[in-house]
């Protein structure tokens, strides 16, 4: 950003209409399409970076400073939206949503790092919250969602949320230097996107649950959306969406792939499931896209179980087993709430999907589950991703060793 051009800004309070933060949207979108970080000599902005001089503090220590009042005195340590495992140098890392901020904990997200076969507390994120987050989610407390790695294992996207039914949240992106365990991750000081409209069948009702894929020819997406799941193209060079970024169901930037609209009602319910948790994963040419279904964060009672499509582009149409398209309620399902296609009942209610390559050349699906031999606090799982007949399977949970 040049010393000539000037950030706009936007009221830091609940706006009047949807349309007056689409336009300031626009704006700052515009204002800084051409450049995502500032040099040395620029002055801060109201939405600049913010940065760690030294690296991001250690997750440990900064749980060992967190007081009763935080849920982590009763849950213990857990893991909830865990990102596909990267890897940097000798290091295995995920990332997860941040917790709430109270008790003395204010990390934004946090990233996890396995020793043996044991995932370890690795870095805090985000204490210094990225300013724009004021102005486009005013209700947010602090806490960022569902962090995806990118490339490289270099950038990071995440939900920040509203916290509100009427205004959803935005998508925000952080770019990470040096290795762990010291590394330094910055926000680019902007929102990819955000999604206000919560009517079902116009857009997604957040910008929930991102997560990077590459197609065949490595052109880089995104995947996201709660009720409406939708796919949008990236800039490689910026990890921006190309083409116009500020939402409206027609805008040809983003791609409808999935939705909850004719999902049938799962067991014990009379209406159509939440859909949120997106990933797609290319396999052999062919594209998979899984879908939570249900319902997330109710520990025993959770009732999320992971459904399927495939099809030959990034974009869709992904259809089931049975041809349906999951636009119109298909979905093959993939694993169900009770963990018996994991082989093992402990996986409550797996959720989150994340696959990577192995330096083996094994594929691990990892998830998110609700622990039934540890009082239903959420962990991550792993098994091992395989096609069969030309869909996704994996093999039983319990047999998987990193």
């Amino acid at each position: 950003m040049n010393d000539t051009t000037e950030t706009p800004s936007c009221p830091r309070n609940i706006w009047p209409s949807r349309w007056v933060s689409l336009l300031c949207l626009g704006a700052l979108l515009l204002a800084t399409a051409c450049s995502v970080s500032q040099t040395d000599s620029d002055p801060p902005s109201e939405f600049g970076l913010v940065i760690q001089p030294d690296g991001d503090p250690s997750l440990s220590d900064h749980y060992e400073g967190v007081s009763e009042a935080h849920p982590i005195y009763e849950m213990g340590l857990h893991i909830h939206d865990p990102s596909r495992v990267v890897r940097y140098g000798d290091t295995r890392m995920i990332a997860r949503s941040g917790s709430e901020q109270n008790g003395g904990y204010e990390c934004g997200l946090e990233t996890w790092w396995l020793e043996g076969e044991e995932w370890r507390p690795g870095q805090c994120l985000l204490i210094d919250k990225p300013t724009w987050t004021q102005a486009f989610t005013p209700g947010n407390g602090g806490a960022y969602w569902a962090p995806t790695f990118g490339p490289d294992a270099n950038r990071i996207y995440y939900t920040a949320s509203n916290m509100s039914d009427e205004d959803g949240g935005c998508l925000g992106l952080l770019e990470g230097e040096g290795q762990p365990p010291t590394m330094r991750w910055t926000d680019v000081g902007q929102p990819l996107a955000c999604f206000y409209d919560s009517d079902p069948g116009s857009g997604p009702t957040t910008g929930l649950d991102p997560a990077y894929f590459e197609s065949a020819e490595g052109d880089p997406y995104l995947v996201f959306g709660g009720g409406e799941i939708y796919v949008a193209a990236l800039d490689p060079d910026t990890g921006l969406i190309r083409g116009d970024p500020v939402w409206s169901e027609n805008n040809p930037s983003y791609q409808r792939v999935a939705s909850r609209t004719n999902q049938s009602p799962l067991e014990g319910s009379d209406e159509a499931p939440w859909m949120e948790a997106a990933f797609i994963q290319e396999s052999e040419g062919a594209y998979f896209l899984f879908v939570n279904l249900g319902h997330c964060c109710l520990g025993l009672e959770s009732t999320y179980e992971i459904h399927v499509g495939r099809s030959e582009r990034p974009t869709g149409p992904f259809l089931d087993r049975d041809g349906i398209d999951l636009r119109d309620g298909g979905g093959t399902l993939f694993l169900d709430r009770e963990g018996e296609r994991l082989g093992d009942n402990r996986y409550l209610g797996p959720g989150h999907t994340g696959i990577a390559e192995l330096s083996d050349g094994r594929f691990v699906f990892t998830f998110h589950y609700y622990d039934r031999q540890n009082d239903g606090t959420p962990w991550i799982g792993a098994a091992e991703y395989v096609l069969e007949d030309g869909w996704p399977s994996v093999r039983p949970a319990a047999d998987w060793v990193w």
